[in-house]
């Protein structure tokens, strides 16, 4: 479970038929750690997964099911080990140059292995093993 996000935060619409329980057990545990490791570094700005509760647009930001048109068989996201957040106040490449600093200057970043690179609007973090110390960032 996350200290700062529901579960409607985090799965589409259509699983909330599920018990909460069951829906928590979908998840990764370190990708939810991560989530709220990520709010505490962001010092509280607000950061959002899903937001289809909120009338928002965002509904496979978090799990992804096979009705989706997002699915897809090998993503991390269908097997709950990858989160898409978007941070207030931050580009998705400016959260990427801040988490490298920190890797590189602090600490190593807690939790994920993976972070997409590239042009995309939000940052995609997952908990793929990739067999190194340091997280990995990738393009698909």
């Amino acid at each position: 479970r996350c200290k700062y996000f529901s579960i409607e935060e985090l799965v589409p619409e259509n699983l909330m038929v599920l018990h909460e329980d069951k829906l928590w057990e979908l998840f990764d545990e370190d990708v939810l750690r991560f989530a709220d490791w990520l709010k505490d570094f962001c010092k509280g700005a607000s950061v959002t997964v899903n937001d289809w509760e909120w009338a928002g647009h965002y509904s496979q930001s978090g799990i992804r099911t096979v009705d989706s048109m997002y699915y897809s068989e090998g993503s991390m996201h269908s097997v709950g080990k990858a989160l898409d957040l978007k941070v207030k106040g931050y580009t998705a490449e400016g959260l990427r140059t801040a988490l490298r600093a920190y890797e590189e200057d602090v600490a190593p970043i807690p939790y994920i292995t993976r972070i997409e690179d590239g042009t995309i609007g939000w940052l995609h973090v997952d908990t793929k093993e990739t067999g190194k110390d340091k997280i990995h960032y990738f393009n698909p």
